[in-house]
């Protein structure tokens, strides 16, 4: 209960962050997605490699990790963005929101195989190196095709759709799950919500406008929501429950949430300012107070997709976490 109270905790502050710095980070848009980029790469395909948990070394003074690691991810992005500027070729959203998807569904989908088989120093290497250069490549080939608010409603379609059915969110994997192991399962996730993904993309072509825009925030909605109901908040209605019917119960819930997120949101600002607001703002807030200040000052974070399929306990969780980090 404590830790869940925590977590909510977390998500006012970082909403009311994203709330009153929302116009203000409009201004930075590009330079964002990249920090959100970049993180997934540190975080999800490199083990927060090089100072943070769990395949990081981690200092004993906690605010010295959260500095490094604080300081490595917008240096890596300001040089990523600064490049792009100069080279004038290719347009920093695009690239930035592409870097996103492609790191997304690499890091979190496909547990960064088969980068997780080598040192983590190697992980990042190959993850900035085969992320950025796709992104680069998916940017050239859609740039003067797709508007970019289409693309981006298409890329969040469909992470949103096959993080639902990671080994980290939502079903852990369901029913993909024997398959036994990566790629065969981040694949099969990958490529059956294809489908969905390009029929919503077509569908967002026919909408106007504003329509195309609420989709757009309500996809990012639920990737927000798919991590703090897996995560954060722990399968607050579901844990005590065995897979499928935990992930049937977290998408409800996730889907039920999102919606009523999103329509709170859009009440309050643009559509597409939600959509950053979520990306942009609160996901990356979050993330960067778990894994690189050990979300400190509260009580230690569980490392991301950590519930096993059938945990009943938290306090044990806390235990695995114990142990990883020791």
């Amino acid at each position: 209960m404590r830790y869940r109270l925590e977590s909510l905790l977390q998500l006012s502050l970082f909403s009311l962050l994203g709330y009153f710095s929302a116009d203000l980070f409009n201004q930075a848009k590009d330079l964002l997605l990249f920090i959100t980029a970049w993180l997934l790469v540190f975080v999800v395909i490199a083990g927060g490699w090089p100072y943070a948990p769990p395949l990081g070394t981690v200092s004993r003074r906690i605010w010295k990790t959260g500095l490094l690691m604080s300081s490595l991810l917008p240096a890596a992005a300001v040089t990523t963005y600064l490049s792009l500027s100069l080279i004038r070729m290719f347009p920093p959203e695009y690239v930035g929101g592409s870097m996103i998807y492609v790191a997304g569904l690499w890091g979190v989908v496909l547990e960064s195989w088969p980068m997780r088989h080598y040192h983590p120093r190697k992980a990042f290497a190959a993850g900035a190196l085969l992320s950025f250069p796709a992104a680069v490549v998916l940017s050239t080939l859609l740039q003067n095709r797709v508007a970019f608010e289409s693309l981006f409603g298409f890329y969040l379609t469909h992470m949103a759709l096959s993080f639902m059915f990671s080994p980290s969110l939502v079903f852990q994997g369901h029913p993909f799950h024997r398959l036994w192991r990566q790629p065969s399962i981040g694949f099969a996730a990958i490529f059956s919500t294809l489908p969905v993904a390009f029929a919503v993309f077509y569908l967002l072509g026919h909408l106007s406008s504003q329509s195309r825009q609420t989709m757009v925030a309500f996809f990012s909605s639920m990737i927000l929501w798919q991590v703090l109901h897996s995560w954060a908040f722990c399968y607050l209605f579901s844990l005590k429950r065995t897979q499928p019917l935990r992930g049937l119960i977290t998408s409800a819930s996730t889907i039920l949430t999102a919606a009523a997120w999103t329509y709170a949101w859009t009440n309050l600002t643009t559509p597409l300012n939600v959509a950053m607001v979520n990306l942009l703002i609160i996901l990356p807030s979050l993330i960067i107070h778990n894994i690189f200040w050990l979300r400190k000052p509260f009580s230690a974070p569980l490392l991301f997709g950590s519930p096993a399929q059938g945990q009943t306990s938290l306090e044990k969780l806390n235990e695995w976490f114990l142990q990883v980090a020791d």
